[in-house]
């Protein structure tokens, strides 16, 4: 609950929907009358004050446009539900404990909620191999926490199938394009591509859309054959790197785009490493920029992988200064260029990425 309501972290004012009115039914359950309910924005700033009478509140107005709203009990804020205010009936039920709210009625407030209820059964689950991680008596022995580390990447890689699964199924409603919108960095490139291509006319001819499908069109390969900028990095042992220098010292370079989290990242660190092993004395070079937030975490999967090339990042996560700058938004993500600084090709992985370098380099290797 608490990631989709920092993920919601801007005001949604959505497509006009003149003339609707909506009502929300509210259940406090646990509450007595006379207790405070709030309505407020998704920045928690109250819009709204309702008392609980017989258990119950309630409220009517106007949906001019569709909104995002919590809902919480004064005396016990960590109960808060995020919810769309949208034309029809709105069940809001309020617990008295975190993640006991709930939220249903209409198509985007029922996605909504479905998917918050996946979330949460695997982040709790998260937690428990967490503790169990953490357990230092005798019973926890290495092969367990082995079996842990397995069980906790494998729910992790979970979350972004779940919102993948979500966009698709409500694609034709506001929880839909709010997935999409949001969260298009865990959809991967191509399927944020056919979702917009499902969307209702209504939301593709929204800016945020529009912005969407130009970021995809540079990523896609719409900026080949220009000219990279030069910028500069922090390595893992704290010196500035220059890319173009790095670059300028080999035939192609790819700029690989990987975060130690991500799981799908690590899998194809076999194959970048016999690629270059094949391929750096014909002039090929690798740079890894990693979308790591923790340096620990960073530097021991660059040892744990046996990653032989140039490391640089930010840590800044998602909000690198490069990833930006590709516009970047799904990881493992490679951009090839030639000594110059050209791109050359983007997106490719594995066998492809393979394929391409062979061709480039053997070609040169036989001239």
């Amino acid at each position: 609950m608490k990631k989709l309501i920092v993920i919601a972290g801007m005001a949604l004012a959505m497509a006009a929907c003149h003339q609707n009115t909506y009502e929300i039914v509210g259940t406090a359950a646990g509450y007595a009358d006379g207790d405070t309910m709030f309505i407020a924005d998704v920045a928690m700033q109250p819009v709204d004050t309702l008392i609980v009478k017989n258990g119950q509140f309630s409220k009517s107005g106007q949906a001019d446009s569709v909104e995002m709203g919590v809902a919480y009990a004064q005396k016990n804020p960590d109960a808060a539900v995020l919810f769309f205010i949208e034309p029809g009936t709105i069940h809001l039920t309020i617990g008295d404990e975190a993640n006991s709210s709930k939220v249903s009625g209409t198509k985007s407030n029922d996605g909504l909620q479905a998917l918050t209820d996946k979330t949460t059964a695997l982040e709790n689950r998260l937690k428990e191999l967490g503790m169990a991680f953490n357990d230092t008596t005798a019973a926890m022995t290495d092969e367990k926490r082995q079996q842990i580390n397995q069980e906790y990447a494998k729910i992790r890689e979970e979350f972004p199938r779940l919102f993948l699964e979500a966009a698709e199924q409500n694609i034709d409603n506001e929880f839909g394009y709010f997935v999409v919108t949001n969260l298009a960095p865990s959809l991967g490139l191509d399927h944020v591509t056919a979702l917009i291509e499902k969307m209702p006319a209504k939301f593709r001819q929204r800016d945020e859309v529009k912005e969407l499908e130009a970021m995809l069109q540079q990523a896609n390969g719409d900026d080949q054959e220009q000219q990279i900028e030069d910028f500069t990095m922090a390595t893992p042992e704290g010196t500035e790197l220059s890319v173009m220098d790095e670059v300028e010292q080999h035939e192609l370079t790819i700029l690989d785009f990987w975060a130690s989290w991500c799981q799908p990242c690590v899998r194809e660190m076999p194959n970048m490493v016999a690629l270059y092993d094949a391929y750096h004395d014909k002039g090929l070079g690798i740079i890894g920029i990693s979308l790591d937030e923790d340096h620990e975490q960073w530097t021991k999967a660059i040892k744990s992988l046996g990653l032989k090339w140039p490391q640089i990042s930010d840590l800044k996560g998602w909000n690198s200064y490069a990833a930006e700058m590709f516009h970047v938004q799904a990881i493992p993500h490679m951009i090839v260029v030639d000594k110059n600084g050209a791109i050359l090709q983007r997106g490719l992985r594995g066998e492809e990425l393979t394929s391409f370098i062979a061709g480039q380099l053997d070609e040169k290797a036989a001239e």
